[in-house]
């Protein structure tokens, strides 16, 4: 049996709204040696009869597929973990269910890939903004080095999306540290492989069309979303903290003034949800070892130091009544 090119991992949970737009992209993808690992992870809906009968309708493909059923609903990093204990393609990417690809995803991150042999390859998307979808440039920084680009993830100049990026196989060894959080997650592992890499290449075109769902807070009422916002803040800080220690690890001191940025953004998270003085305790306890560092890191524009002191006062939802930023 020969070994093929690329393997896709799709975790699928809720998503009978959109998985058959995804499985006809991926099925009809130009590239023929692909393997599919799709992944139930206990959806309650129809999404595996649908992706069932879309599978239908490829009988050529039938044989690159396997279909993994998680015991338990696991979340989505999780479910890639678990598909990538059967991928045996020579290069892997992750694609999320609600989304869809280009017909020549596969085949243009893969060419570049064995032109440049290079280990991690990435490229541009669309993201869907309303009824438009925008193409948004993921160019690197000159010519692509690891140290630049693991900065620009960590500063959020690029999308830190395993989507995104076609990574060789055998770099998923190099994750010492799985997130089992599902905030960030994409980045903690990605990271983790960069620090693996011996060369990188990024493909200028929009291949992957990305879904940016709003509603699961902007639906929800005041107590709710701010729950919502406070789960995903902590769930964001247990990941970059994970991160840091691998880097810590790994000889990656010398990004600590990202690492600071990076939990800076975290803390931002949480600023709708501080409604009186004491609501202020949840940015003082998030990442509390840069609630003096921020003040010196150069990423950090002087506005959102003045906004930390405020949150650090204990001051910032009056002012936030009371004045506009």
């Amino acid at each position: 049996m020969t070994i093929p090119f690329v393997s896709i991992i799709v975790p699928v949970y809720g998503v009978e709204q959109y998985i058959a737009k995804c499985g006809r992209s991926l099925m009809e993808q130009t590239l023929q040696d692909v393997e599919y690992v799709f992944v139930d992870d206990c959806t309650p809906d129809n999404s595996m009869e649908i992706l069932q009968q879309v599978l239908g309708d490829y009988p050529d493909r039938k044989a690159q597929v396997k279909i993994l059923h998680n015991e338990t609903n696991q979340g989505a990093a999780q479910s890639r973990r678990n598909g990538m204990t059967v991928c045996t393609g020579e290069y892997v990417i992750c694609v999320d269910s609600d989304d869809y690809v280009a017909p020549d995803y596969c085949e243009k991150l893969y060419a570049k890939a064995a032109q440049e042999q290079a280990d991690i390859v990435w490229c541009d998307f669309y993201k869907q903004q309303g009824e438009k979808w925008n193409v948004i440039k993921q160019p690197p920084v000159g010519k692509p080095s690891i140290d630049s680009e693991i900065k620009s993830l960590l500063l959020g100049r690029r999308q830190g999306s395993l989507w995104s990026h076609l990574v060789r196989n055998g770099l998923y060894k190099s994750i010492a540290y799985f997130p089992t959080h599902n905030m960030a997650e994409d980045l903690t592992i990605l990271l983790q492989m960069y620090t693996a890499v011996h060369r990188l290449a990024y493909v200028a075109e929009p291949l992957y069309y990305f879904r940016y769902n709003e509603t699961s807070l902007s639906n929800a009422d005041g107590a709710e979303r701010d729950r919502r916002l406070i789960r995903q803040m902590r769930d964001m800080e247990a990941n970059v903290n994970l991160l840091e220690r691998f880097f810590s690890e790994h000889g990656g001191q010398r990004f600590h003034k990202e690492f600071v940025f990076r939990k800076f953004v975290n803390k931002r998270w949480v600023l709708p949800a501080l409604h009186t003085s004491s609501d202020c305790s949840l940015w003082r306890h998030c990442h509390p070892d840069i609630n003096l560092r921020l003040y010196t890191c150069p990423y950090i524009t002087v506005k959102d130091k003045f906004v930390a002191l405020l949150a650090a006062l204990g001051l910032y939802p009056w002012v936030k009544r009371h004045l506009v930023f």
